[in-house]
């Protein structure tokens, strides 16, 4: 996608943090972002399924600890060009990480932030917040009333717009399209 366009943003998705060594990642975004020239979106996730997280052979409860470590380790390496940690889970030294960053990634981290955990740590972070459209709006409308306000409290600035995501499945024949969509 990189290669074959020059304006749209590239948007990684959700990197699911406790899955990944965090200077792997670092290293992975900083190349996209060259690859890109400085048009990668940084997305992350802490996972939900067990399954998958039995999968990965990494205990889920141990997840929130692993984001928040990861998140900051992360954060850190792809603006400075250094990583390093002193947590229990990625312990690491301070290399510097190769490619070097091509420019800021602020404004362009963002989070999926279904916990109010999650909430809190997209605010503390200055990650955007994403959601999905699992949960009634007003539920959903509180939790983004708690990360603006988070927010504004850590970076004395107001939020960033929020990322509602949802999947969508299209087709030209409508029957084909909801007869797909609901084998899904």
């Amino acid at each position: 996608m990189a290669a074959r366009t020059s304006r749209i943003k590239l948007g990684t998705g959700a990197v699911i943090l406790p899955w990944n060594m965090p200077i792997r990642v670092a290293e992975k975004i900083l190349l996209l972002d060259h690859l890109s020239n400085g048009r990668t979106l940084f997305g992350m996730g802490r996972g939900l399924a067990r399954k998958e997280y039995a999968g990965m052979g990494v205990n889920m409860d141990e997840a929130r600890d692993r984001f928040d470590e990861a998140a900051d380790m992360i954060i850190e390496a792809i603006d400075t060009g250094f990583i390093e940690g002193g947590g229990p889970h990625y312990p690491q030294a301070r290399p510097e990480i190769r490619p070097a960053p091509h420019k800021s990634f602020e404004g362009r981290i963002y989070q999926v932030a279904m916990s109010p955990e999650s909430v809190l740590e997209a605010a503390k972070i200055g990650a955007r917040m994403v959601i999905f459209a699992q949960r009634a709006w007003k539920e959903q409308a509180k939790a983004v009333a708690i990360f603006r306000q988070a927010f504004e409290e850590h970076h004395g600035t107001k939020s960033p717009p929020i990322m509602i995501c949802d999947f969508t499945y299209c087709d030209t024949v409508p029957e084909r399209a909801k007869s797909s969509a609901a084998d899904m």
